[in-house]
């Protein structure tokens, strides 16, 4: 029998990277050939995905790396951006969040990520990295992170803020839905998904009045919503909003409740000094964003992910499991609440947000 072949996907990512290293980093690959006495022909090999190394020189890559990158902002930015492409089309991004909850410090992440690839090339399992997700007595909620639209607000109206901006300017509901759709598709990227709005709201003149009187107004908040944030207020937990919908319309929504946030990330709107729209800004931190809003979260706290709790209740909540937060989904929508990876617990119908308080 003969021996297994590698995986040529994870071993193109594992070249990729490590020529991405050594390149943004400036680091010299004879440097590292005459610390560790590994030839330039082996190294070659590497960059060029035909060959894997071998396992003792990974190790001494590591090592290598561990000690002679220097942590660059702007460089750091870039790499990380890298690694977390691959990961997202992957489809893995939760192991992504593992390694990087494990390694918060450069010089040790790439490392462990070149790691990673290398045993995904040869198939095997990374049970070195592997961690469990903590019991509900052994976590200590330190902060909440709230959805908006259908979890903070109370879901009567079938219809999300954006489709209700469309119809007010006369516009058939199809067509925001259909962007959806295709951003779902991967069509299109959710910063054309924002471009091809500001254009068709544009068209129509869409007001600020419009947003922030008409649509607002018509948006009310779940029941216990003042009675839950002060309860987390008095535990000391803090309070965050993560959302697909928009800064305005969220800080007109709660009203004084916002005195209770430590941070609000949505899409934002800007107006012309006739209060007419000129810009949609488009959050980075919707869907897939979700994970990496909680991630920083965890790191600026310093404080584990699962010692964190996600409120949610759509589709595009559901990414946040990714980071390794404790999940939550009340009164679900267009998503699978039964499915333990993604949600640890579900309130299937939550007239009131002090339910949530069960689940600190």
């Amino acid at each position: 029998m003969g021996r297994k072949k590698d995986n040529l996907i994870w071993k193109r990512h594992f070249a990729n990277l490590f020529k991405t290293i050594f390149f943004k980093y400036e680091l010299d690959y004879d440097d590292f050939s005459s610390e560790y006495t590994w030839s330039s022909s082996a190294i070659r090999y590497w960059k060029t995905s035909k060959r894997l190394p071998q396992i003792e020189a990974l190790s001494d890559l590591r090592k290598f790396l561990c000690t002679h990158i220097v942590s660059n902002e702007a460089t750091d930015k870039l790499v990380i951006g890298e690694i977390s492409d691959v990961f997202t089309k992957e489809e893995m991004l939760h192991e992504y969040y593992r390694i990087r909850n494990a390694y918060p410090r450069i010089n040790e992440f790439v490392g462990e990520i070149l790691n990673f690839y290398y045993n995904a090339a040869k198939d095997k399992p990374n049970l070195d990295e592997i961690t469990e997700t903590k019991t509900d007595k052994e976590r200590n909620t330190r902060v909440v992170v709230f959805d908006f639209d259908g979890t903070l607000t109370d879901g009567k109206t079938n219809r999300t803020t954006w489709e209700s901006i469309w119809t007010s300017l006369g516009y058939d509901v199809k067509e925001c839905q259909n962007l959806h759709m295709k951003f779902n598709r991967k069509e299109i990227s959710h910063e054309e998904w924002c471009k091809i709005t500001e254009e068709k709201f544009r068209e129509r003149r869409l007001h600020r009045d419009i947003l922030e009187n008409e649509i607002a107004s018509k948006i009310h908040l779940i029941k216990g919503v003042r009675k839950t944030f002060n309860a987390l207020d008095k535990k000391n937990i803090r309070i965050y909003i993560v959302s697909g919908s928009i800064y305005s319309v969220i800080k007109k929504t709660m009203g004084s409740l916002i005195q209770y946030i430590y941070d609000v990330k949505a899409n934002d709107f800007l107006w012309d000094e006739g209060g007419f729209l000129t810009q949609i800004i488009g959050t980075k931190y919707d869907f897939e964003g979700k994970a990496e809003f909680i991630f920083e979260i965890s790191q600026r706290l310093n404080i584990s992910p699962n010692d964190i709790l996600f409120v949610g209740n759509s589709i595009n909540d559901q990414f946040a499991y990714n980071s390794g937060v404790y999940t939550l989904c009340i009164n679900p929508k267009l998503t699978d609440a039964s499915n333990s990876k993604i949600w640890n617990n579900c309130i299937m119908t939550c007239d009131d947000l002090t339910d949530i308080l069960n689940y600190l």
